[in-house]
C-alpha cells in the first residue's frame, strides 16, 4: 500500500513518490494506478525512465482516469523514447556496415537515400528503424494536435488510450491536408 500523507503527496510540488509506489511501476495494479492519477504531467517526467513501462501500460488500458496533461505527457514521452530507440538502432547498424566497405562507397549510397538504395544495402532492419523514426518525427510535428484534442475530449480518461491519440492526430492532419488540397483546387 501507499503511504501517502500530507508532507509526500504528489500534488506537492517537491514531492518524492514512496518506494513502494515506484516498484509497482512495472506491473501496474489499483494502487499504482491511483498514485499515477495523482502525479502531475512535470512529475510523471521526473519518474519516466525508471517507470515507463508503468506509465504506458496505464495510458494504453482503456478506462485508465488519466487527464488530458497527464495522458499528454506519457504519449510525448513514449514518442520520444521510441525516436531514440530507432535512431540509436538506425547508427548501430550504419556502424557494423562502414567496416564492410569504403567509405566512399558507402556515402555514394547515403547519397541515393531517396531512391531507397541506403534501405537495400543495410537491409531490413535498417528500414524498419527509419520508419519508427519517420513516425515519431511525424508525431512531434503534430504535438500541438495532440494536446488540442485531448485539451477538448470531454472524458480523456475513458474515452483516449495511447494508439487512439494516435489516430486522432492522424485523422486530423488529415483532415487538413484535404482542407489545404480544396483550398488549392478553387
Amino acid at each position: 500500500m501507499f503511504n501517502i500523507t500530507k508532507s509526500n503527496a504528489p500534488s506537492d510540488r517537491h514531492a518524492r513518490p514512496t518506494k513502494a509506489a515506484l516498484i509497482s511501476a512495472d506491473a501496474p495494479r489499483p494502487q499504482f494506478r491511483e498514485y499515477v492519477r495523482q502525479l502531475s504531467g512535470s512529475q510523471i517526467e521526473e519518474q519516466w525512465r525508471a517507470h515507463k513501462t508503468g506509465f504506458v501500460a496505464i495510458a494504453s488500458a482503456p478506462g485508465h482516469g488519466l487527464e488530458a496533461t497527464q495522458l499528454y505527457t506519457i504519449w510525448l514521452l513514449s514518442w520520444a523514447d521510441r525516436f531514440a530507440a530507432a535512431t540509436a538502432k538506425g547508427r548501430a547498424i550504419r556502424a557494423r556496415a562502414l567496416p564492410e566497405c569504403n567509405r566512399g562507397g558507402f556515402m555514394r549510397t547515403i547519397h541515393r537515400f531517396y531512391d531507397d538504395h541506403l534501405y537495400e544495402a543495410l537491409g531490413p532492419e535498417y528500414h524498419h528503424a527509419q520508419a519508427e523514426a519517420s513516425n515519431a518525427n511525424f508525431m512531434f510535428m503534430h504535438c500541438r494536435s495532440a494536446h488540442e484534442i485531448l485539451r477538448n475530449a470531454n472524458d480523456v480518461g475513458g474515452e483516449f488510450t495511447l494508439e487512439r491519440v494516435d489516430q486522432a492526430v492522424l485523422s486530423k492532419t488529415l483532415e487538413a491536408i484535404a482542407v489545404l488540397d480544396r483550398i488549392r483546387s478553387m
